[in-house]
């Protein structure tokens, strides 16, 4: 991957989050410049981003055996809780992570750009990086749907209210929720997940109903779904996969012949949903929408 003559950069363009913001959420990528920094709503934590330094990445339009290594320097601090400064790297190696510890956060750096240049020097200024804070403080105990991501319905912005009213039914209890926003044909689309219900097989690993939904503008759309009892049935289905309309448990990505709408709304089709996609692997906070 990192071998002679193709060097793939990390590409920004397509990310959504704003690089003028204040605030973001566990779980979900924010953008920060040099001298900028990010709250983390609910946490009382700062990641303040105070430079690059030791830019040896390879050049975009240079063949290199090597990706090279970018050094991310930034400060964290928590109120009541000594400020601690961190190094990340975009190599991503063991010797030079990308990511790192404070208190019980995980905060890691996912971009960089712009990318270096043969005979060019970028300013500080013009430097863009993309980070993700995660906890591993988790929601009702060990309760991994719900790690990193807002708990019950705190996070009252209208795409994941939307989400909500839409698609979860009314007696069941919002246990968290998390959202991740992507620019597609000139607007932001979210991708929404909301865990909910009755949590089952705890203490020695909670699990419960979900819904993962793409909102665009006034719609809402179901991604993906999982339920435990016919009363936690996501409101769309049916008519969303109408073969699992009366079942008591489901899983539309096993379980439904056509997937729902949101499966294949064209956000779903960018390189930057396919990369969050991808990153989610077996960790990330969004998995159980791909499972």
């Amino acid at each position: 991957m990192r071998l002679l003559f193709v060097l793939v950069p990390f590409l920004l363009a397509g990310c959504t989050a704003s690089d003028s913001g204040t605030s973001s959420h566990l779980g979900v990528e924010f953008l920060l410049r040099p001298g900028q920094q990010m709250s983390i709503t609910g946490e009382d934590l700062t990641i303040k981003f105070k430079s690059v330094s030791n830019d040896s990445r390879c050049p975009a339009d240079a063949a290199c055996l090597s990706a090279g290594n970018a050094v991310i320097n930034l400060d964290l601090s928590k109120t009541g809780n000594a400020p601690s400064p961190v190094q990340l790297n975009t190599e991503g190696s063991a010797n030079l992570p990308d990511s790192a510890e404070y208190l019980n956060y995980t905060i890691r750096i996912t971009g960089l750009q712009p990318s270096p240049k043969v005979d060019a020097t970028i300013a500080q200024s013009e430097y863009i990086a993309k980070f993700i804070v995660t906890s591993s403080t988790v929601v009702g105990g060990n309760y991994a749907q719900c790690d990193g991501h807002s708990p019950g319905t705190s996070d009252s912005s209208p795409e994941v209210t939307q989400a909500v009213s839409t698609l979860v039914p009314s007696a069941a209890m919002v246990n968290c929720t998390g959202k991740q926003s992507f620019e597609v044909e000139g607007r932001t689309v979210y991708l929404v997940i909301v865990p909910y219900g009755q949590k089952n097989d705890c203490p020695s690993g909670c699990f419960s109903s979900e819904v993962c939904a793409v909102v665009d503008g006034p719609n809402t759309l179901l991604y993906s779904g999982a339920w435990y009892g016919g009363s936690e049935r996501p409101l769309s289905i049916p008519p969303d996969c109408p073969e699992l309309g009366a079942a008591e448990y489901g899983d539309t990505i096993q379980g439904c012949t056509n997937q729902p709408a949101g499966f294949s709304h064209v956000v779903t089709q960018t390189a930057a949903f396919q990369d969050f996609k991808q990153t989610q692997g077996g960790s990330g906070s969004f998995r159980f929408c791909f499972w």
